[in-house]
């Protein structure tokens, strides 16, 4: 197993400072996220990404999709359906011009999400989702669901989604802080959805808040943890994204990160993979 990080972190470190420090650190793969500064849907922007991966010798392991609340899969308005869709699948085009075949979504961008009615929100959410999912197709590219924090009202309707998502279909971006977030119990969804775990944000929470620390220093399970994603034998890659929130100089937090990430992986290669049985589907 190896591991790679996202550029999702920092973002007072300009994207290029960012490359340089992660390839200064020995990593190899990053996660790429679509940043307001970075629009990958723009042509002199996906340009400036794939020369700026190119010439460090990076590799792309995935794309995170775009984060605002003018786009949202579970809307009942059908503009926000359309932008949202719309600009999704510029990006599901980008991916995979810079040679990724995944592209992570946010269901919602509300934490506080009501739109009525749960099972016509998760219906409406589904069908959306699918039409992405069909587009993405014909460019080698895998639309994947990550979970939102725990405590978050639109987590509940996350867990509707991919409960009755076609099974088929269904490919999971597990985000360690979010499922610890308020959660007396954050093993319940690994073991669950194991089996569609594609790619991860491994990070860290005391549990409280979106905190997104190293790995190893909160209160996620990552023994039983692993041991359950490797039993399902379905993660082939780890991607980190703990951010340093300018509390530290980012080179000596991306020396810290590189010893958690060489440590995961040394966990998942002596874990005992029977030690947690994934969902039986």
């Amino acid at each position: 197993m190896d591991f790679g990080v996202s550029t999702l972190i920092d973002f007072d470190v300009p994207f290029e400072a960012r490359l340089d420090t992660f390839k200064a650190a020995g990593i190899t793969r990053i996660a790429l996220s679509e940043e307001r500064r970075l629009p990958l849907a723009q042509p002199d922007a996906l340009s400036f990404v794939k020369k700026a991966l190119d010439v460090r010798g990076l590799s792309l392991e995935h794309v995170h999709g775009p984060i605002s609340p003018r786009l949202d899969f579970t809307s009942p308005d059908k503009d926000v359906v359309d932008a949202t869709l719309a600009v999704h699948r510029n990006v599901v085009r980008a991916t995979s011009e810079l040679g990724s075949s995944i592209l992570v979504i946010h269901v919602s961008s509300y934490p506080d999400l009501d739109f009525g009615d749960l099972a016509e929100t998760t219906k409406r959410a589904i069908g959306n989702i699918l039409d992405l999912v069909e587009y993405a197709k014909p460019y080698g590219v895998d639309i994947v669901i990550e979970n939102q924090p725990y405590r978050f009202k639109s987590q509940r309707v996350i867990d509707q989604v991919i409960e009755e998502f076609p099974i088929s279909e269904l490919k999971i971006c597990l985000d360690t802080c979010h499922i610890t977030m308020g959660n007396p119990d954050p093993l319940h969804f690994v073991k669950k959805w194991a089996e569609f775990i594609v790619t991860t944000h491994f990070s860290d929470s005391s549990g409280l808040a979106d905190e997104h620390l190293i790995p190893g220093t909160g209160s996620f399970p990552w023994l039983e943890g692993l041991g359950c994603l490797k039993k399902a034998g379905r993660l082939k890659f780890i991607t980190f994204e703990n951010s340093s929130w300018g509390r530290e100089p980012f080179q000596q937090y991306m020396e810290r990160t590189v010893f958690a990430g060489k440590w995961i992986c040394q966990l998942w290669e002596r874990v005992d993979a029977t030690v947690v049985q994934p969902r039986a589907v």
